[in-house]
């Protein structure tokens, strides 16, 4: 097992031996290579091309709310129990007047 160990020692030696910087110009050259910038360019970018558009048309394709959704939550914002935020909607809980008034319809809703 010992001399196992020093052979590999001996098979990584030449990771302590390596030059990086000659590494990074071997990587910047191979990076702007004609033919990986052909591979990019002709193989990949329809690919992404194809999966932003996908995308695009998912986004672009929701439904706005219901006028009575709509109706409810503008209710809601004028008796101070919700927020209009510029990428959600903070719907605040009752008011502590109202906390029994909520736990009774929330137990009478349980018995249905």
């Amino acid at each position: 097992t010992f001399t196992s160990s020093i052979k590999m020692q001996q098979s990584l030696s030449f990771l302590h031996n390596f030059d990086l910087p000659y590494l990074l110009r071997l990587i910047v050259l191979s990076i702007i290579s004609p033919v990986t910038l052909d591979i990019v360019f002709h193989h990949f970018a329809p690919i992404i091309l194809q999966v932003f558009a996908r995308i695009k048309v998912v986004l672009l394709s929701r439904k706005g709310p219901d006028a009575s959704t709509n109706a409810a939550f503008m209710r809601r914002v004028r008796i101070g129990r919700a927020i209009r935020r510029h990428a959600y909607d903070l719907y605040l809980p009752p008011k502590s007047s109202n906390v029994a008034t909520a736990a009774a319809a929330a137990a009478a809703n349980k018995k249905l």
